[in-house]
């Protein structure tokens, strides 16, 4: 057996069945639950961690513009400026006294609850502090890059982080701002405050922000750490073309890799130094549970899909077997054989379909002796038909005789009148074909119409308004000249007067419609109505005097449909109107009959 017949078999198509419309589907459905499931989780986590991370920004710049301004109450402080502007003029004491008085002033307002320390240098070589130096001198302070720097700068402040500028304080990293110290009147310097706070000061504010967060300037560099480990993360990350990419947007929330794990980032701006705080939360760590989740449903889809082979595999053998006969059975009837199953078993489905099986072979035996019989009655009636085409093929030879002796006897109006009538037969008989052009059909009428011109001394005229190319359209044989005999026979039978004849063609979207009206004696309400009846519910009423029309109603709508056909209209003494609807359809230049 075949790779193809093996898939064909009932047990192969329902495993393939299962498959495709119950496990796959069941998968598909289950990723994208969990994909949705996975969005939103990240959607509420990424909202409530960035309205956290928003919350902590909001108190760092709060804290570092206390630290800022700080430095501007001392500006304005006039014993400070006495200090640094004339050092020589205070003892020890008193300076002591200063600086001790501005610490204490500082520390219950703007540095209320930080481990702030102050650092003040003037021109003269003094350094003024609240914490131990351990020894450092002016000259050491003096030598810091930050220091040149800032003695060029007018007014702008300068932040420190603990990898550029380390201040000793009990061995704690410090975040430190400095700035010269001037006179608001004439801006003239008299030395330089420093304000440091330990960045432990900076992280207690985000406490309770999942993950890890780092401080970033304003070109990407890292200045420190939330998890106190900045020497690190500065060697790492501070050329990270993503830090680089955020620095000219103001807040965000991104999902990417960051130094080979997944993050969910959040970021911020400190508006009030241009930092940017950025959050970074471990993907897996915010999904961990769903991923446990993940893992069972996996385990119960496995052993769904188990279930369901082996229920469908159970199905199929149970319907199989039963099958299996009956199949033995239809093969045998394909030979020849007829034979019923007397054994039914299985569900009630199989019982059914075997005893419909045997209800079908006792049919088919009827039928096949009631098909013999027919075939044999058609046998004989084809017989028959080529039997009685002889009679026409043997008037048409006769009248072409009768025509020629005609014409040799110089009688041309007899011969052209056996001419047309020949024509008109030829075309009946000829070539066998039901369907024809319409330029066949305009042909018939104009050789019929040559006959009755000949009897009726001319009083008969046909106007033809058919737009050339609907006569390549194709319609059915005789479907015109019989409602154009009517025209003549009643319209004539009834009046002396000149029978006019109009056929008009349009081509109305995907039919064609066509008019045939004269200028006859009509027909009474009554009668018209008589005549529709015939024409539409198969009536006899009328009578055989409009059997050609209700031929060519029938014969169109048997060939085209219910849609098309003909109908009438008629005024007495007012002439009758017929129109006959056919489907259009274009004769092929290679159809032969056209």
């Amino acid at each position: 057996m075949g790779v193809a017949a093996a898939f064909n078999r009932l047990r192969s198509k329902i495993f393939i069945s299962t498959v495709l419309f119950v496990i796959i589907p069941t998968i598909v459905a289950f990723l994208l639950l969990n994909r949705t499931l996975e969005m939103k989780i990240e959607e509420k986590v990424g909202a409530a961690s960035q309205g956290a991370l928003d919350l902590a920004v909001k108190n760092m710049g709060g804290m570092l513009e206390n630290m800022m301004t700080s430095i501007t109450v001392i500006m304005l402080d006039p014993d400070m400026i006495r200090l640094l502007k004339q050092p020589d003029q205070m003892d020890a004491y008193e300076k002591h006294q200063v600086v001790d008085s501005t610490i204490r002033s500082l520390k219950s307002t703007y540095l209320f609850n930080m481990d702030s320390q102050l650092t003040l240098l003037d021109w003269r070589g003094h350094v003024y502090t609240s914490w131990y130096t351990k020894g450092r001198t002016y000259d050491d302070f003096a030598a810091e890059a930050w220091f040149e720097q800032l003695s060029a700068s007018k007014a702008s402040f300068i932040w420190m982080d603990s990898f550029q500028y380390e201040t000793e304080y009990d061995g704690v990293p410090m975040l430190s701002v400095a700035r010269l110290i001037q006179t608001p009147a004439d801006f003239e310097s008299y030395g330089i405050a420093v304000v440091s706070v330990p960045e432990e000061e900076l992280w207690s504010i985000s406490e309770g922000i999942a993950g890890e967060m780092i401080i970033v300037d304003s070109e990407g560099h890292v200045i420190t750490g939330g998890n106190n480990n900045g020497h690190e993360l500065n060697q790492h990350v501070t050329n990270d073309a993503f830090l680089r990419d955020i620095s000219n947007q103001d807040h965000g929330q991104t999902v990417a890799e960051w130094n080979g794990t997944k993050m969910m980032i959040n970021y911020n701006t400190i508006d009030i130094t241009g930092w940017k705080a950025v959050q970074l939360i471990p993907y897996d760590e915010v999904f961990a549970e769903i991923y446990s989740v993940r893992k069972l449903s996996i385990v119960i889809a496995a052993a769904i899909f188990l279930l369901f082979i082996g229920i469908g595999f159970s199905i199929a053998d149970r319907v199989s077997k039963p099958l299996g006969l009956l199949q033995k059975k239809m093969r045998k009837t394909g030979n020849g054989e007829f034979a019923i199953i007397n054994s039914i078993k299985g569900t009630v489905e199989i019982s059914d379909l075997i005893g419909t099986y045997n209800t079908m072979i006792g049919n088919m035996k009827s039928l096949l002796a009631k098909v013999k019989d027919e075939h044999e009655q058609k046998e004989q009636m084809r017989f028959k038909a080529l039997q009685a085409q002889i009679n026409p093929h043997f008037i048409l030879n006769t009248l072409n005789n009768i025509k020629w002796m005609a014409f040799m006897r110089d009688d041309r109006e007899v011969g052209e009148m056996i001419s047309c009538l020949a024509a008109l037969m030829e075309e009946s008989i000829g070539r066998g074909n039901d369907i024809i052009s319409i330029r066949q059909e305009i042909r018939y009428i104009e050789n019929f119409m040559q006959l009755q011109k000949i009897k009726y001394n001319e009083r008969i005229t046909v106007n033809y308004d058919i737009p050339e190319p609907l006569l390549d359209g194709l319609t059915i044989k005789f479907m015109l000249q019989p409602i154009v005999e009517n025209c003549i026979y009643h319209g004539m039978k009834k009046t002396k007067n000149k029978c006019r004849i109009e056929i008009r063609a349009r081509q109305e979207a995907d039919a064609v419609g066509f008019i045939i009206s004269d200028n006859g004696a009509g027909m009474s309400r009554d009668r018209l109505k008589e005549v529709r009846t015939m024409l539409y519910e198969g009536s006899a009423v009328a009578g055989p005097k409009h059997i050609g029309l209700k031929n060519v109603h029938d014969r169109i709508q048997l060939s085209f449909g219910a849609a098309y056909g003909v109908t009438i209209d008629s005024q007495e003494n007012s002439g009758t109107e017929v129109s006959v609807k056919i489907p259009y359809q274009k004769c092929e230049e290679e159809e032969r009959l056209c």
